[in-house]
């Protein structure tokens, strides 16, 4: 399935993926491989699902939060999901990734994000400031901390992050603009 993957065939690579499942259905990181599969497709209610599944098997499973958390991000951003509370449900998995392990970067950044998203501007800083802190060779987060400053009128702030973004990363991608 793997192999699959890394050569773009994600119709085999999910095909593998599920006759993994039916001969060892305990095996939980089969789940995440398929989730991430699905996410990369674009078919996130698939994703989510496997993501459940793998979390009914463990419930501590750190990355199934994680990917919860992006996958229920992502199907808000294009609305693929009819459901009202999904950004709700984005934060809550993202909370209970930090909650098991707080030196996690994706946690920091899926929460800032959401808090962004919420307009909950103190939070989505807070936890940008501490991937920034946890992280201070990431562009991105630079980046996105520079995001935050102009939706609360920062934008002296801004400039400063992105431009430390820049110098951090030389080739930007045109998002940093």
């Amino acid at each position: 399935a793997r192999a699959y993957r890394n050569l773009g065939q994600y119709k085999e690579a999910i095909a593998s993926l599920k006759e993994a499942l039916t001969r060892h259905p305990d095996f939980i990181y089969t789940y995440l491989d398929l989730a991430r599969i699905y996410r990369k497709l674009g078919q996130h209610e698939k994703a989510i699902a496997s993501l459940k599944e793998a979390l009914a098997r463990d419930p501590d499973l750190v990355w199934a939060y994680f990917e919860l958390a992006i996958n229920y991000l992502m199907a808000w951003e294009i609305t693929q999901s009819q459901d009202p509370l999904i950004l709700d449900r984005a934060l809550e998995m993202a909370k209970k990734l930090v909650a098991i392990d707080d030196s996690i970067l994706g946690g920091h950044s899926e929460l800032s994000i959401i808090y962004l998203y919420k307009q909950q501007y103190e939070k989505a800083l807070a936890e940008a400031e501490k991937l920034v802190a946890l992280a201070p060779e990431n562009a991105d987060d630079y980046a996105h901390l520079a995001d935050i400053f102009n939706h609360t009128g920062r934008s002296g702030e801004a400039i400063e992050m992105v431009e430390q973004a820049m110098q951090l990363n030389p080739a930007f991608p045109a998002w940093y603009l």
